[in-house]
């Protein structure tokens, strides 16, 4: 276990192994970098992911009477110079806490890593940029049911906003991919209706009543509520963030009128005449 061990210490020791003429060892052996760790769970809310911040802000912990880590080096030549141990005993006191504060930070994300895991949720209180990365990383190692319940979390506590929409399209598209379109569609439809309603969940609704559904009329409604919604907000090729640009919806409004018109032509035509029996063949 290290902090930063994988961009800095280790290839430094490998180095040091290299110019020794003797194999570096470590590099197969099992390595937990809690810098990479601390960056995926907590990197969205926090400024820095140095190990003092995240003492402070995640374990609620003030270092008094440390070193700063710049001025070890200058404490180590000294020793060097005057071989005085006295001066290594606050370099000593300096590593001792980075350890303990490592073994806090790792039961702590590994905690954090858990919560979600079973439900309901064994912690509370989550901030949503907490809940969000979270999400982001249960989805990543192929945790998807966990990932949906922390999506949903992180929906209920976020204020209508860019990352609530980038939270609900990633649960929509998630939903989908686990073969339950019709929660995926009861989501999008929730936050459609929502105030102030959801351009994308707009459309996420219409591509489930056009493709699953095949209900084009009422997909129709839905695209010319958001091409309404899109005029209003009037924010350049991507509407107000959304990844919806004005040409998609219009796209999508023409192919839905078309199939529309087909759908109805289909539903005019005649039923086709049963075919007349012949006379019955006797032998």
């Amino acid at each position: 276990m290290s902090f930063n061990g994988k961009a800095f210490d280790l290839p430094l020791l490998e180095t040091r192994f290299i110019l020794a003429r003797r194999p570096p060892p470590l590099r197969a052996r099992p390595h937990l970098d809690l810098l990479a760790a601390a960056r995926r769970l907590w990197g969205l809310r926090l400024e820095s992911c140095s190990l003092q911040t995240l003492e402070r802000t995640v374990l609620g912990e003030t270092r008094a009477g440390d070193i700063p880590g710049r001025l070890v080096p200058q404490h180590y030549f000294r020793y060097l110079r005057n071989r005085d141990p006295r001066v290594l005993k606050p370099v000593f006191e300096h590593n001792r806490r980075d350890v303990l504060s490592l073994l806090s930070l790792a039961c702590r994300a590994a905690r954090r890593f858990e919560s979600f895991l079973e439900d309901p949720p064994g912690e509370d209180g989550v901030h949503p940029l907490d809940l969000f990365s979270l999400a982001r990383l249960y989805r990543a190692h192929g945790f998807a049911e966990a990932a949906v319940r922390c999506y949903r979390a992180c929906l209920d506590s976020l204020p209508p906003g860019p990352l609530a929409d980038r939270a609900g399209l990633e649960c929509v598209r998630l939903l989908r991919r686990l073969g339950r379109a019709p929660e995926a569609a009861a989501l999008s439809r929730e936050l459609a209706d929502a105030r102030p309603p959801r351009l994308w969940a707009l459309v996420e609704l219409a591509k489930d009543l056009e493709h699953r559904l095949k209900d084009y009329r009422q997909a129709l409604e839905v695209v010319d509520r958001a091409v309404g919604l899109a005029e209003g907000l009037r924010a350049g090729p991507a509407v107000a963030g959304t990844g919806v640009s004005p040409e998609a919806l219009a796209h999508r409004r023409d192919r839905l009128q078309r199939r529309l018109r087909r759908a109805e032509k289909r539903a005019l035509r005649p039923d086709p005449a049963p075919p007349e029996s012949g006379p019955a063949f006797s032998p």
